[in-house]
């Protein structure tokens, strides 16, 4: 081997090649090739196998006609040299014996070491040259399973298995071994397993003369059986003068190198732990069974990464688990101005979003009334949020989708609907991701640190996101007045009125009036010229007269602006509904 040459080394990153056969096709090639890549670090299975000997005080062994090189091999636990060799043995193929006095190690290959015929066999009265024997069907297992650790999918578990063909009840033989070893590979060792399996259920015993030493155990031998030649491997020799040679027979095919079908590598994305996005929503209520005090959570992270925990404390320290995420919410921007309209009512317009994880649909519009594809809206990651609705979703580009049939203002949010909404408002869909957040009554208005990130570390974790937010419970927001209308009397006064919204329960269709979801009805007029306030009133139902006299003390402007709001005792104001009179 004066002038051996090593060949070749490709530019190819490993694993991708040979892998991924979408890439490249001559991946197929690679277990028969010429490639060191991911190779020639490797130990040789003889490295292996002498220092799991020596590790046991034997340090003599013959290795020499032991080939072939292991992935990975891991000894787990106290065990003897036998314990540890023996999954080595039955995954690559090789066998041990005694030659020369020392412990030798070979691979099974099927090559013929002598040829015998009856001639050459020693001759007994007592016994015949050869015999032959088949052990019984039962002893040889008709499917075999073997689990091993997959080279090809970051060192998971896996599981092969060969079946016998035309086996009704199958016995069943189970090995693990701490080998790691590729899935096409593994296939290979179970079938070759169940092959040697059943083949050896054939055996012969004979005797060889003493001028034949140099048969040994591990050699194969071709024993003539008239015009057929059968391939035994020689398991066991009893030196009794005479040498006593037991062999099971063997198919050589099995032995020959393993040609398999690679399959195209997956993606396996690094999965790391980084901060998520987290939005905080106070949103109102949507089906009328959620705390109307606590706000809502949007966590979203591409890839994702598994479950994420939200932890809450009043200070930065103390922090309680307050909720598990189990999923990312649908998150994204606007890439086109929306601009206001009237509420409740479906309209025309379209709405282009970006998202940044997840996907949108269509949906019926029964569906959409009985409150399917609603999201909320807010620009500068602080202020309200309105809660817009559509029954569209068409898929234009690249994560990005025009919606329509679009529903305004929905859940009493048209009285903080801004005249615009331009690009780049943040977009969040109320779907299953996005979570409320526990919170008791008296949190509100108060100052709460947040930890959030992923569930399988701890919250002092530098992948979670620290926040400090304040809530005042918008489920709890009266809504706007409707129907604001405002009328001169003869004698000078404005006669004021106004419908009034409830947010629990108004959607109904039985003729009567609304509940009032407050403590007590009460309003909030107020009377403004050019932005000053010039009076209020806080009626408690839903009509004011603006007379004459206080026309008069206020200055008589020819312009006034009249805004009506309802009052709530926890939350305060509401948006005000607002009405212009020309004098």
């Amino acid at each position: 081997m004066d002038r051996a040459h090593v060949w070749a080394w490709d530019a190819r990153p490993w694993p991708d090649f040979p892998e991924r056969l979408e890439t490249w096709i001559d991946g197929l090639n690679y277990d028969l090739g010429h490639w060191i890549n991911a190779r020639i670090a490797l130990p040789a299975l003889a490295e292996i196998v002498s220092d799991v000997c020596a590790r046991s005080g034997v340090r003599e062994v013959e290795v020499s006609e032991l080939y072939g090189a292991a992935t990975g091999f891991m000894i787990g636990a106290v065990e003897t040299a036998r314990q540890s060799l023996q999954p080595l043995m039955l995954t690559y193929g090789f066998d041990s014996f005694t030659l020369r006095e020392r412990v030798a190690f070979a691979g099974r290959n099927g090559k013929v070491a002598l040829e015998l015929t009856s001639d050459m066999m020693v001759v007994s009265a007592a016994k015949p040259v050869f015999a032959c024997s088949r052990s019984s069907p039962a002893d040889a297992p008709g499917r075999v399973v073997l689990e091993y650790v997959r080279s090809d999918l970051d060192y998971q578990p896996g599981v092969a298995e060969a079946v016998a063909p035309q086996v009704a009840e199958a016995d069943t033989a189970q090995s693990s071994v701490p080998v790691v070893i590729s899935e096409a590979y593994a296939k290979v060792v179970a079938e070759r397993w169940l092959i040697e399996s059943r083949v050896a259920r054939d055996s012969v015993q004979f005797e060889l003369p003493p001028a034949l030493l140099g048969v040994t155990s591990g050699d194969v031998v071709s024993i003539a059986k008239g015009e057929r030649h059968d391939l035994y491997r020689v398991d066991r020799v009893e030196e009794l003068g005479s040498r006593a040679l037991t062999a099971v027979r063997i198919e050589p095919s099995v032995y020959d190198a393993p040609v398999y079908d690679l399959t195209p590598a997956r993606d396996r994305p690094v999965l790391a732990q980084t901060p998520v996005h987290a939005e905080f929503l106070e949103l109102p209520l949507l089906r009328g069974d959620e705390a109307p005090d606590a706000p809502y959570v949007a966590i979203a992270k591409t890839p994702w990464t598994g479950s994420v925990a939200v932890y809450a404390a009043p200070a930065d320290s103390g922090y309680i688990l307050n909720r598990e995420i189990l999923r990312p919410a649908i998150v994204g921007e606007t890439l086109e101005p929306l601009r206001a309209c009237k509420a409740g009512l479906l309209t025309r317009d379209r709405l282009r979003v970006r998202l940044s994880s997840g996907a949108l649909q269509s949906q019926a519009s029964l569906n959409v009334l009985n409150g399917a594809n609603a999201a909320a809206l807010r620009y500068g990651g602080t202020g309200a949020w309105e809660i817009v609705q559509f029954t569209t979703a068409l898929l234009v580009g690249s994560s990005e989708y025009v919606l329509g049939g679009l529903l305004r203002g929905q859940a009493g949010t048209d009285g903080i609907m801004p005249d615009v909404w331009p690009p780049g408002t943040d977009f969040v869909l109320l779907d299953g991701g996005v979570v409320q957040v526990g919170q008791t009554s008296g949190a509100r208005g108060l100052e709460r640190h947040f930890r959030i990130g992923p569930a399988t570390r701890a919250y002092d974790d530098p992948s979670y996101l620290h926040m400090i937010q304040t809530f005042g419970g918008v489920g709890l927001r009266p809504y706007r007045p409707a129907h604001l209308s405002a009328s001169r009397r003869a004698d000078g006064a404005v006669d004021l009125r106004w419908v009034r919204r409830t947010r629990i329960d108004g959607d109904t269709w039985d003729g009567n009036e609304v509940p009032l979801g407050e403590e007590r009805e009460l309003y909030r007029v107020v009377v403004r010229n050019e932005g000053n306030v010039l009076r209020k009133y806080e009626p408690t139902s839903v009509s004011q007269v603006y007379s004459a006299s206080h026309h008069a003390e206020d200055g008589s402007h020819a312009i006034l602006m009249f805004e009506v709001a309802q009052v709530s005792r926890q939350f305060g104001t509401g948006p005000y509904a607002r009405v212009i009179v020309d004098f």
